[in-house]
């Protein structure tokens, strides 16, 4: 059925589950907070994949890279803003003041996705006649979803059964269990071992965001020339890119396990998020390679093992995490052994 409707679900699912968020909180305590927040996470969980077949029905193979970071860019703009505007809103107007502002926004992002989005490009009515037709010759068209008989296509299994699909999935899962983590620890980790406010430790986060947009940006034309030079050399684009990011984010855990000032700890979140922003140009653009017709279906089964392992990531922290600097160098050395092995697979 195409990914605009779940988007579109998952859009306006974040929206009301945000302004919510106070209420639940202030009648059922933590349990209704939790409820909430679970129930947001249930109902976003589409967009991932969805987003994917989208991408897939609409942009040709040498574009997928530059597609793919202008997408991705859309969580690092929305982290920048989050880190730079929630806390100093927080602490004049109160954390339910802020959540309900931020519920508006995604409601009024539903509406403009209501207006303007489309399945593919044989539904978009703003599609001019060349684009359409430089579409057709890149083989970029209406998505099947009946076979002969008009029926629906079975679910792919066999799709499953090449490692080419396995490299794809165990690479998203290494790479959110480290993103994860810092997303959801680093800003603790500048507070309790380095000393800072919660708000200047915000300010160290978003220049790490800040140069992943950057990154984004700046891997995704140079690869996406080189597979228009050479068609045949896609994949071993895709693999070097991904390859050289995870050891690059290793390297930044180890980094971090022995940063003990705020402008060291800064500098390695830098690399660390320029790293991350160049798999938009590998494995994230290797889900659109292996498959269109299936991309949907490969993309989430991708996300729910890759979420399985950003949950994990912050449970094992916790369990590492004993107050004590030992733990967060256990914690980002476990981090970057496992995204060297991630490379070595990859």
């Amino acid at each position: 059925y195409g990914g605009r409707g779940p988007i579109l679900l998952a859009l306006g699912s974040l929206g009301l589950g945000a302004y919510c968020i106070p209420w639940s909180a202030d009648l059922f305590g933590a349990n209704g907070l939790s409820a909430c927040l679970f129930v947001m996470g249930l109902c976003e969980g589409p967009s991932y994949p969805s987003m994917g077949t989208l991408l897939g029905r609409w942009i040709p193979a040498h574009e997928r890279s530059k597609a793919v970071s202008i997408s991705d860019t859309g969580s690092s703009l929305g982290s920048m803003l989050t880190f730079a505007v929630a806390p100093p809103l927080a602490t004049l107007y109160g954390w339910r003041t802020t959540m309900r502002l931020w519920a508006y926004a995604c409601l009024l992002s539903t509406a403009v996705w209501y207006v303007y989005a489309t399945n593919g490009p044989d539904e978009c009515i703003r599609i001019s006649v060349r684009e359409l037709e430089y579409l057709r010759q890149h083989g970029i068209g209406k998505a099947p979803h009946h076979d002969k008989k008009g029926r629906h296509a079975p679910f792919p299994y066999a799709l499953f059964r090449f490692s080419q699909a396995w490299a794809v999935i165990i690479a998203h899962a290494a790479f959110n269990f480290g993103r994860y983590f810092v997303y959801n620890s680093l800003l603790q980790f500048y507070v309790e071992e380095l000393g800072t406010s919660a708000v200047a430790a915000g300010q160290h986060i978003l220049v790490g965001q800040i140069f992943d947009c950057i990154g984004k940006f700046g891997f995704a034309p140079f690869a996406d020339r080189a597979i228009r030079n050479n068609p045949a050399s896609r994949t071993k684009v895709r693999k070097v890119i991904s390859g050289v990011a995870f050891v690059a984010f290793a390297a930044s855990m180890a980094g971090l396990a022995v940063s003990y000032s705020v402008a060291a700890a800064t500098c390695w979140l830098i690399v660390a998020k320029i790293a991350s922003s160049a798999h938009v140009c590998g494995f994230k653009s290797n889900y659109l390679d292996l498959t269109q017709t299936h991309n949907g279906v490969l993309t989430g089964v991708g996300n729910m093992i890759a979420t399985f392992a950003s949950t994990v990531s912050p449970l094992l922290g916790g369990s590492l995490l004993d107050g004590s600097r030992r733990g967060w160098e256990s914690m980002f050395l476990t981090i970057g052994l496992l995204d060297l092995g991630a490379a070595a697979f990859w």
